[in-house]
C-alpha cells in the first residue's frame, strides 16, 4: 500500500493511489477534475465547473434520497396486504389520512359524550340523552374504527 490516507466517509484507510469507492461517483468525478486528472479532455474551464456543479447538486439528491430510504425503512417493513405495490410515501399519505379521521371521529365522539353528560344526570330516566344523542353507538364505532374491530 502506498501513502496511506482516511476516507472522510467512512473513515477507513485507504491507499492514497487509489482512492477508496465509498466516495460516490460523482463526488470522484468532480474531485478528479479539481485535481487536474482530467486535463485532456477537450473542454473549456466554464464547462468543467458546470459539470462539477451539476455532480455536486446530483450528490444532494443522492444524500437525500439514502436518508429517505434509511427513515421509512420501518414502512417497508410494516407492509399492510393492501399496500403491496404502492410507493412509501403513498403508503405514508394513506396512513396519516386514516388517522387524521379516525382522531375526527374520537374526538366527535368524545365531544359528544361530555356535551351529554350533564343532560344524562339531569334528564328523567338518566340515560334518555345518551340515547336520544346516540352516544354510545357513535362511540364504540369511533372506538373500533381505532382499533379495527367491528363496531
Amino acid at each position: 500500500m502506498n501513502e496511506a490516507m482516511k476516507c472522510d466517509r467512512c473513515g477507513k484507510m485507504v491507499d492514497a493511489v487509489y482512492p477508496h469507492t465509498c466516495t460516490p461517483l460523482a463526488l470522484r468525478l468532480a474531485d478528479a477534475i479539481d485535481l487536474g486528472w482530467l486535463e485532456n479532455v477537450d473542454s473549456d474551464k466554464a464547462d468543467i465547473d458546470m459539470i462539477q456543479t451539476e455532480l455536486r447538486r446530483l450528490h444532494q439528491h443522492e444524500l437525500a434520497n439514502e436518508v429517505w430510504h434509511e427513515k421509512t425503512e420501518w414502512v417497508q417493513q410494516t407492509v399492510q396486504p393492501s399496500e403491496l405495490g404502492m410507493h412509501r410515501a403513498d403508503v405514508l399519505r394513506q396512513r396519516i389520512d386514516y388517522l387524521h379521521a379516525v382522531n375526527e371521529e374520537l374526538l366527535g365522539a368524545l365531544q359528544l359524550a361530555l356535551s351529554s353528560h350533564g343532560v344524562m344526570l339531569l334528564s328523567d330516566p338518566p340515560q334518555d340523552a345518551w340515547k336520544t344523542r346516540g352516544v354510545e353507538a357513535k362511540a364504540r364505532a369511533a372506538i373500533a374504527k381505532a382499533t379495527g374491530e367491528q363496531a
